[in-house]
Formats: structure tokens, sequence, C-alpha cells
């Protein structure tokens, strides 16, 4: 297409980056899904995918409004992708939520991690993040409680009543709100040692 002038879009465009996507799509003679692979024209536009970069059809394509934070109170960020990564990062998304449903650390981690540099739903990725911290501190405050039962001496038991009472300060400070049960089995456990040093006395 040209203006009254006679100029082309490739032609008026000045930024590098642009005017190879323009020339790229105009290269591009028919949607890239090999299953359809049907011919551009003026009726049958391109659309391009943010993620492969390839140009599809409007039938082999998706735009959609996603949010552009996890605070973000509504979705002002439009996204175009081809179906076929659509249905990829949908696949990320549902493990994501699977493994958030099963609160269990070991899965959260694995699928946050699966999820790395992938386009997913950010309130998603927040909320797995904040559970998978929450999920850390306490199996590493359960794991102490676990591991520091019994003591030989004073100076062990007030190592060990320092300890717990940082792991617990150092969740708080990152506004983690533990677990009630969890709690109850620190004050259980600092009472019981404690009671332990004053009959050692």
């Amino acid at each position: 297409m040209k203006n009254s002038r006679g100029h082309t879009p490739l032609d008026l465009a000045t930024e590098p980056n642009t005017k190879a996507l323009i020339s790229r799509a105009t290269k591009t003679k028919a949607c890239e899904n090999r299953e359809c692979r049907s011919k551009f024209d003026f009726k049958n536009v391109r659309f391009l995918c943010q993620v492969s970069e390839k140009f599809y059809c409007k039938n082999c394509s998706c735009t959609m409004w996603v949010f552009e934070t996890h605070e973000s109170e509504e979705k002002e960020r439009p996204v175009c992708r081809s179906h076929v990564v659509q249905k990829k990062i949908q696949g990320h998304m549902d493990k994501l939520q699977e493994a958030i449903d099963s609160y269990e650390f070991s899965k959260i981690d694995a699928e946050l991690s699966a999820c790395t540099g992938i386009d997913i739903d950010v309130k998603l990725r927040k909320q797995a993040e904040v559970l998978h911290l929450k999920l850390e501190h306490e199996l590493k405050i359960e794991g102490f409680l676990n591991k520091n039962v019994h003591h030989d001496n004073y100076k062990d038991i007030r190592k060990d009543v320092q300890r717990i009472n940082d792991l617990v300060e150092e969740a708080q400070n990152l506004g983690i709100d533990l677990d009630q049960m969890l709690i109850q089995k620190v004050n259980d456990y600092t009472s019981t040692i404690i009671s332990e040093r004053n009959l050692r006395k």
C-alpha cells in the first residue's frame, strides 16, 4: 500500500527494527500455520504472533487483553499469539494452577521453573511465587523443629531458641503469613526447651 505521495510504510519507517519487521511482513505471503497456508491480501491480513514472531491469518491467531502487572485492576496490555503458542501458554498456566491447588512446594517450584521466560498471566505467577515463598520458609522452620529436638547443654538450648525465633522473624519481615499450626508448634517448642533449660539450672 502507498500513500498519496507514493510512499509505502517501509519508505516512511525510520526505526531499524520497524523497517525489518515491515520488510519481513511483506515478504511473508501466506499464513505460517502449515495446516492453513492461506494467502495474505487486503482481506486476509497478517497478524504477528508476539511470541514466535511469525505471521498468521485471523483464523490461526488470537488477540486479547492481559494484565500488565499483578497489581493491575484492568487488562490493559494487548497481545497477539498464534493458536499453537496460546495453547502451550495455557498448558503451562493449567499446570501451575494445579501445583498451587496441590499446596506442595516441590510441584510449585517445578512449575514456576518451567514457566521461566513464558508470558503467563502475571496474577497467577504472583500467586504461585507468594505461595512458593511461604512454603519454602515453613519447610525451613519445620525442618529445624524436627532436627533439633534433643539438647545436650545450655548453650545449645539458647542457640536453638534464638535460631527458631530468627527464622520466624525472617518470614514475618517478608510479609509471609505463616500457618497458625506451625506458629503453635514453634511456641510449644520454645516453651519446652526453655523449661528444659530451667530444669538444668
